[in-house]
């Protein structure tokens, strides 16, 4: 089981490095989509190295993100709208949905995916 203190710290450390690539001023050559998309990577890199939550949900959360912050061009409302999100979306609840459950992962689909 993750120490409460390492759950605590993770997440301490990458909202504070989200909000800081919203907030901070962007530096000469770069976009400020490109600036929110590094802090949204930057993130999922600590929350992966700590682990707070679960790989796959950290990365579909990251992707989630991403869609929500406007990186990929969209207004909110049509970015909610879009396959891109039902996808992701769908995608989450189902990993989440499967590790609340315990399921574990089945090796037969993960070689027919990556086959494929």
């Amino acid at each position: 089981m993750k120490s409460k203190k390492k759950v605590l710290f993770g997440l301490a450390v990458a909202v504070p490095v989200i909000l800081a690539g919203n907030l901070l001023p962007t530096p000469d050559g770069l976009s400020r989509m490109g600036m929110i998309a590094g802090s949204i990577f930057f993130a999922a890199i600590v929350l992966w190295l700590t682990e707070p939550l679960p790989m796959g949900v950290t990365g579909l959360t990251m992707m989630m993100l991403l869609v929500l912050t406007s990186v990929l061009g969209y207004e909110l409302k049509t970015a909610v709208g879009t396959s891109v999100f039902i996808m992701t979306f769908t995608a989450f609840t189902g990993a989440a949905s499967h590790m609340v459950i315990g399921g574990a992962p089945d090796l037969s689909a993960l070689i027919l995916c990556v086959i494929a």
